[in-house]
């Protein structure tokens, strides 16, 4: 793994606080993250529950353990690649799967989708890891670099620096490649990946610093493999182009979230925003 250097810190002048300190003031971390700001967007309360208040959830979905332990074993699946080069079997990814399961459902009820249990969800997420490990999207394409890199970067000088973590990083043909990986109800098409993009493109930014230091003239690509949840699994890699007026508008989208997060704190006016696909997954 390339070596990082030490983390950005804003510039303060006199005693005006600064976005870092600002935005500690409020949720107690003096960073935001892309799922910060997404779940604010998708709902304010949620957030206060999550971000501000740290309450502990009621319970946890079946689905979201069956994506992080899909996850679990595919950052395993690399992370065998990267430090030995040989392939885990599936019994091995298994077994990740069923640890993360445990560590997930230890302390809280699970509910799952009407008329299945754990048993089935187990038999899902078995055929999606061995999708997956037939699928040429377990190969790394070029040399791995990074698994789950973390990064924090200066979005702008008035923003808090964004925190975050990229699933798979890596080098080919003078080019950095970030992966993101995604489970999913069914596979996305072309304009849903590119919908769901301002992620990957925050992401980019953090990932500038390690493409310059492998190449002066390093391009980033950026993309996502879905692998869906159905029982005919597919795994498909869908490329997200880097727009940079798609980038400068994603900022001055968190720009506009943090100031609504601090402003909303401030005036103790946190609204929730009910709907059938919001409170459906809330786990509040």
């Amino acid at each position: 793994m390339i070596a990082r250097s030490t983390y950005p810190h804003h510039a303060t002048s006199g005693s005006e606080p600064s976005p870092n300190q600002k935005m500690k003031a409020v949720t107690g971390r003096d960073y935001i993250s892309h799922s910060e700001v997404a779940a604010f967007q998708k709902c304010p309360l949620q957030w206060k529950f999550r971000y501000v208040d740290k309450a502990e959830p009621e319970e946890i979905s079946a689905a979201l353990i069956l994506g992080s332990g899909v996850h679990a074993a595919i950052e395993h699946h690399f992370q065998q690649i990267m430090q030995s080069g040989v392939l885990p079997t599936l019994d091995e990814l298994l077994q990740v799967f069923d640890a993360c399961w445990d560590r997930e459902a230890k302390s809280l009820p699970v509910t799952y989708p009407k008329g299945q249990d754990r048993a089935a969800i187990r038999a899902t997420a078995e055929r999606m890891i061995e999708q997956f490990i037939a699928s040429p999207h377990s190969v790394p394409e070029g040399e791995l670099v990074g698994i789950e890199e973390s990064f924090r970067v200066i979005l702008a000088e008035d923003l808090p620096d964004l925190m975050g973590r990229i699933d798979v990083v890596t080098w080919r043909d003078n080019e950095l490649l970030i992966t993101d990986y995604k489970t999913a109800r069914s596979m996305w098409a072309p304009d849903t990946a590119q919908e769901n993009a301002d992620q990957l493109m925050l992401y980019s930014i953090g990932m500038q610093d390690l493409a310059r230091t492998l190449s002066e003239d390093a391009k980033i690509a950026l993309r996502f493999v879905i692998v869906t949840k159905t029982k005919e699994v597919k795994i498909e890699s869908l490329s997200v182009k880097l727009d940079q007026d798609r980038l400068h508008r994603t900022r001055l989208t968190v720009r506009n979230v943090v100031a609504a997060m601090q402003n909303a704190s401030k005036a103790g006016t946190i609204y929730p925003s009910p709907s059938q696909y919001n409170c459906s997954t809330c786990p509040y």
